[in-house]
């Protein structure tokens, strides 16, 4: 279920499910049609809109990709095709060492903003036990 939610910082969209998740216990990943959802719930569009909208930006994303672009999604991260040399593995079954050929990956580097939202810095404590305190 997609919700919307105020905060300081102006209107966001949850994404995440109502259901609460245990301890330990991982979220479900949000997925293409939450977030094609959430396009239609924020712009007010008809679902086939939302759907093209949505499949747009991501055919951007990764033909950029494709063609060894870098996509940087100012204060996401940055998205970018790496590739892998060439190198020497080992078939386990055959006992054989075999050439293992080079391979392009996408690699995602996330913003240092998103990152200080994600991990926050604790609050200095000032007196004693601050350095130089």
């Amino acid at each position: 279920m997609v919700k919307r939610a105020e905060s300081g910082a102006g209107d966001t969209i949850k994404l995440s499910p109502d259901n609460a998740v245990a301890p330990g216990q991982r979220r479900p990943p949000v997925t293409k049609s939450e977030i094609i959802r959430a396009v239609r719930d924020r712009l007010g569009v008809r679902m086939d809109e939302a759907r093209e909208i949505t499949e747009t930006v991501l055919r951007g994303i990764v033909s950029s990709v494709r063609r060894g672009e870098r996509v940087e999604l100012r204060g996401i991260g940055t998205f970018m095709m790496r590739i892998s040399p060439p190198r020497w593995g080992t078939d386990f079954k055959a006992r054989k060492r075999m050439r293992v050929p080079s391979r392009a990956r996408v690699s995602f580097k996330i913003s240092r903003k998103l990152r200080a939202r994600l991990n926050p810095r604790p609050a200095r404590h000032e007196g004693r036990d601050a350095p130089g305190g």
